[in-house]
């Protein structure tokens, strides 16, 4: 039983230390991923942005810089950036009709700024325009995370021409997308 014993513990040994006779069996596993591109509010994009002009009672308006935080917005990659006047300029509401030697327009320039560009549209530029004014799309060389930035500066209404009484309004759109 001894002999058998040792026998077993000498063949043991040796198959431990035996080179395995097979060989290693090897597969990579390629790894990827493709994320499209986009620009996306992340933050404080809820509500309106409201810049309200100040006009005096003589209908004088006030040319000062209104300043406005908007929405964080990320861009994973390059985007073009535009802002669009919707009624091309401020614009008097309603159907009545313009009374004679009165204007129903405040025109005014409108910057966006985000991330290292920005977009402006000046509403001067197109006296008889009847609608939307748009500007040339700016294009930027990288994507950016940051608040979106407004200023509008109000110009002053013609002298020649007093405003007209009632609500004016314009709406200033901005569009960001991934180039």
């Amino acid at each position: 039983m001894k002999k058998i014993l040792g026998l077993a513990v000498v063949v043991a040994a040796m198959a431990l230390s035996a080179p395995l006779a097979f060989a290693d069996a090897v597969k990579n596993v390629d790894i990827s991923a493709k994320v499209d591109s986009y620009c996306t509010i992340t933050a404080g994009g809820t509500g309106v942005l409201t810049a309200k002009v100040p006009v005096d009672g003589a209908g004088t308006v006030d040319t000062t810089y209104l300043d406005l935080v908007g929405p964080d917005v990320t861009c994973n990659s390059p985007y073009n950036m535009q802002v669009i006047s919707l009624n091309g300029g401020i614009k008097r509401t309603g159907t009545d009709i313009l009374p004679g030697g009165f204007t129903d327009v405040i025109d005014y320039t409108g910057i966006a700024t985000f991330g290292s560009i920005s977009s402006s549209i000046d509403t001067t530029v197109s006296p008889s325009a009847s609608g939307a004014e748009y500007n040339v799309p700016v294009a930027s060389t990288a994507g950016a995370k940051d608040t979106v930035g407004f200023s509008i500066r109000p110009k002053l209404a013609s002298t020649t021409f007093p405003l007209a009484a009632g609500t004016y309004a314009d709406t200033l759109k901005l569009t960001i997308a991934p180039q």
